[in-house]
């Protein structure tokens, strides 16, 4: 048991890095795809227009 507690609490440890930096891109993803959603709320309406003056 003495011998296996560190291992576990280190690859503890490594998850708990890995799941807090997979967090810091999905954030990073998240403003990244909600900025783009708000450009494209913003270009739809001249884009509508565009299409059906065609």
């Amino acid at each position: 048991m003495a011998y296996t507690c560190p291992g576990y609490i280190g690859s503890l440890l490594e998850y708990q890095s890995l799941f807090s930096a997979s967090m810091a891109l999905l954030l990073r993803y998240h403003c990244f795809f909600f900025f783009r959603d708000q450009y494209w709320k913003q270009q739809t309406p001249e884009r509508r227009e565009g299409i059906g003056m065609r």
